[in-house]
């Protein structure tokens, strides 16, 4: 679920002097038996859209695997596995998980290009975290393979798409078996990725004299008073940083209430004309886990606005750009849950 372009990075973020909220630049990418997945622009930013067929848009049972699909992605936030933003209506397309657009290459790819040991080994970490994550929600990626592992272009780091979600029954989680399964098929991905040879060679390591230890603990010891003085300034800049992230999401918190609250007592032919949605939809009352859905998605579209304006007042290397985006995402997700789960 990616593709290659010289103007963009691998969040998909788009060189730009204009600043719009609606969709251009839709894209066909792949045609599958359910669903068909779109690339698209908004905020000049690249965004996947991943629509039903139009012979499944109007069939209920599409519509709730949809749904269903979608919020076991809003619930996933880990920073190896590719991040879904939000169900909402798409101009042509219908009722859309809009998911995170990332510019790498597959795992099988970048393997061909002999990367160092230290880049290998980073790798299999990183997919190994997101598979323990996945795993203690007991859920398993159902189709884990090269193909379904990319390497980001924009700072090589892992990212899991395809999640095989969408076309399975009503049974999401995934039992002992199904989980035992995928370690299985893990362990052969990260042998690929991180050969035993390099496991060997990294015991021979341990055989260098003690010496070097004791030259890298001295060594420790006569820059501890350093970084303890620049870790209490730090400590000090993250507290203020996460003052401002709650202060921020405090406001942001009653706009989604007031979202929900009015999607559920606003009569069904004034929600249709307030979120544009088409005129078929004035005499359906639609549930209120989709009513509450398309209501809070403008909020969750003006809550970027607000997260990228708190990430911007730290330079673009800053370790507190990443932190801002989690914790902001983070707290989205329990909000969602909370609203989605009350219903």
């Amino acid at each position: 679920m990616s593709a290659s372009s010289d103007t963009s990075s691998s969040s998909g973020f788009i060189a730009s002097d204009t600043w719009n909220n609606e969709w251009s630049d839709l894209t066909l990418l792949q045609e599958r038996k359910n669903c068909l997945i779109y690339c698209g622009v908004r905020y000049d930013r690249r965004f996947l859209i991943k629509a039903l067929r139009p012979e499944h848009r109007a069939l209920t049972e599409y519509r709730q695997m949809q749904q269903r699909e979608f919020r076991i992605g809003i619930a996933l936030s880990h920073p190896n596995i590719a991040t879904t933003y939000s169900l909402e209506q798409v101009e042509g397309l219908g009722e859309c998980i809009i998911l995170e657009y990332i510019e790498g290459q597959t795992l099988t790819e970048w393997l061909t290009m002999k990367p160092s040991w230290s880049a290998r080994e980073r790798i299999a970490r990183q997919l190994q975290s997101a598979l323990d994550y996945l795993h203690a929600h007991q859920l398993t990626h159902r189709d884990l393979k090269g193909d379904n592992i990319l390497i980001t272009r924009n700072g090589s780091n892992v990212k899991l798409i395809d999640f095989g979600l969408s076309e399975t029954d009503d049974s999401i989680y995934a039992s002992a078996e199904d989980i035992s399964k995928e370690n299985a098929r893990a362990k052969e991905l990260v042998a690929s990725i991180y050969p035993r040879s390099y496991a060997i060679a990294r015991k021979a390591l341990r055989a260098v004299p003690v010496v070097l230890s004791v030259c890298l603990l001295a060594l420790a010891a006569t820059l501890f008073y350093t970084a303890h003085i620049e870790r209490h300034a730090a400590e000090q800049e993250n507290q203020q940083m996460l003052e401002r992230v709650n202060t921020a999401f405090e406001q942001h918190h009653a706009a989604f209430r007031q979202a929900a609250v009015a999607a559920e007592q606003m009569p069904m032919d004034s929600f249709c004309v307030l979120y544009n949605l088409p005129a078929e939809y004035a005499g359906v009352e639609l549930p209120p886990v989709s009513r509450i859905s398309i209501a809070i998605s403008p909020v969750i579209q003006s809550g970027w606005v607000i997260r990228d304006s708190l990430m911007n007042l730290y330079p673009d290397n800053e370790l507190r750009r990443s932190q801002i985006f989690d914790i902001w995402t983070q707290k989205t997700t329990l909000l969602m849950n909370e609203l989605l789960q009350k219903e």
